[in-house]
């Protein structure tokens, strides 16, 4: 069984995704993070090639933050918690082609965003639309 783990970093967007296969070695590595020259050569000279290793990255660097995806980040975990069952031919495949971290930033956006629209009576974009034009990454509490 494969793990994965992400790495965040303070003040900056993205992340990297490092998936390790059963015995412990780096098969996969993902970077979304939006780095600079230096901060990418800085995290490519570090990549933790054993599962080991990615667990100390946070002790590298005050910045870093390393969590394991133990979520199910399926597309049917998607469709029973956004509930508005419409055109999952045309969603799954959206849903398939996201990176892991915007899965569970979509995921874990949901809640807000119903609370918003029950604040303001706006109607609920259909699936496609929330994750085609990318729903999770507006701040729905603040949101007018």
């Amino acid at each position: 069984m494969k793990t994965k783990y992400l790495l965040s970093f303070k003040g900056v967007e993205g992340s990297v995704e490092f998936t390790y296969n059963e015995t412990g070695l780096l098969v996969e590595y993902v970077c979304s993070a939006e780095l600079s020259t230096e901060q990418l050569v800085f995290m490519l000279k570090r990549i933790p090639l054993l599962v080991e290793q990615v667990k100390e990255m946070p002790g590298i660097h005050p910045s870093f933050t390393v969590v394991e995806l133990t979520q199910d980040l399926s597309f049917k975990i998607f469709w029973e918690a956004y509930g508005q069952k419409i055109h999952p031919h045309r969603c799954e495949p959206l849903w398939n082609r996201l990176k892991d971290s915007d899965k569970i930033a979509a995921l874990n956006a949901m809640p807000s965003y119903f609370r918003y629209l029950t604040r303001t009576g706006v109607a609920k974009v259909n699936p496609e639309n929330y994750i085609k034009k990318q729903y999770w990454k507006t701040d729905w509490r603040t949101a007018a």
